[in-house]
């Protein structure tokens, strides 16, 4: 666990063991995890990467995923120092917030819902965020990989899905959907992402974008995952 090179690996669409893709935990989800709650948590660039380390690690991710567009990319990556043993950040970004704190060595990847990224920032693996659910998904994989993204987060995968992104040489993430997770069991939760997993899926994740989730079934997609890695 803690290996930002796993996250890259699975990224770069190469062999081995899965990896976790959760860029959006629920505040309220992200304080029962670390039994720890309050606005002091997130009100400074630094309480955020401190609470955001603190999490990731918590849960046995292989980076930290921090959203610039809600701090200064370059006040964020000041903090790089809290980073776990082995873990870089995952930037959530967008055209205003692309700076030269982006090309920081402490950022091994950038996440963002803009097509261009990819092409304006080429010296990062790039991933698209897409809330597309339905028959347009297929559309923007296209679209996606033809700009350079290596990766594609999803509300919501199935084999189809995931085989067409695999065609086009680009990595689905996330995708068991909140809906799974809301409103079914554990053991119906661990056996979607057993199947998913089986179609494919190294990079497994809720597909959330911040919206409420339970917090029974997303614990069960935690430890799903543990059992994985």
């Amino acid at each position: 666990m803690h290996d930002y090179k796993e996250f890259l690996r699975a990224l770069h669409g190469e062999p081995g063991r899965v990896t976790l893709a959760e860029p959006f935990i629920p505040r309220v989800i992200a304080e029962q995890l670390i039994w720890r709650r309050g606005k002091q948590l997130w009100d400074t660039p630094e309480h955020y990467v401190s609470t955001l380390c603190e999490l990731y690690a918590y849960i046995k991710a292989d980076v930290v995923f921090i959203d610039t567009r809600s701090f200064d990319a370059r006040e964020l990556v000041s903090y790089s120092h809290l980073l776990p043993n082995q873990m870089k950040f995952v930037a959530v970004a967008d055209n205003l917030s692309m700076n030269e704190a982006i090309a920081d060595d402490s950022i091994c990847a950038v996440i963002s819902e803009d097509i261009g990224t990819a092409a304006a920032i080429s010296e990062k693996l790039c991933v698209y965020l897409c809330r597309d659910r339905d028959d347009s998904v297929y559309t923007k994989i296209e679209d996606a990989a033809r700009e350079g993204f290596a990766g594609i987060y999803l509300p919501l995968l199935d084999e189809k899905i995931i085989e067409a992104a695999y065609d086009r040489g680009i990595m689905p993430m996330g995708g068991v959907g909140t809906e799974h997770i809301n409103k079914t069991q554990p053991l119906d939760i661990y056996n979607r992402i057993e199947r998913l997993t089986e179609k494919g899926l190294r990079m497994v994740g809720s597909g959330g974008f911040g919206e409420s989730v339970e917090y029974l079934g997303f614990i069960s997609l935690l430890g799903k995952y543990a059992k994985l890695i």
